[in-house]
């Protein structure tokens, strides 16, 4: 139980949340953009040949030097949402 009788969240749940963030700039394959991670912006690149847009959720999954690596959610989750652009995760093609 935490403060005042509020139940605590569950860790796992706050590892997620800890893990998000939010692209800010279009992530285009290997050129990277722009991501807000824990109330700071950040430079951020996806190993996938997948262009992230602006407004999607994405995990960081790990970093180099002051890079962000990022991955799309629709990598760790099952349902898939629709983005502030109204695309899908699944629909979006790479840019070679």
């Amino acid at each position: 139980m935490g403060v005042g009788g509020v139940p605590t969240p569950a860790r796992t749940h706050l590892e997620e949340i800890e893990k998000q963030a939010i692209v800010d700039e279009a992530i285009v394959p290997h050129l990277g953009g722009r991501v807000r991670f824990q109330s700071s912006w950040w430079p951020a690149l996806c190993q996938q040949n997948i262009t992230l847009l602006p407004g999607e959720i994405v995990y960081v999954v790990g970093r180099y030097n002051l890079i962000l690596l990022v991955e799309p959610s629709s990598f760790f989750k099952e349902s898939q949402t629709v983005t502030s652009s109204g695309i899908q995760p699944s629909q979006k093609v790479g840019v070679g």
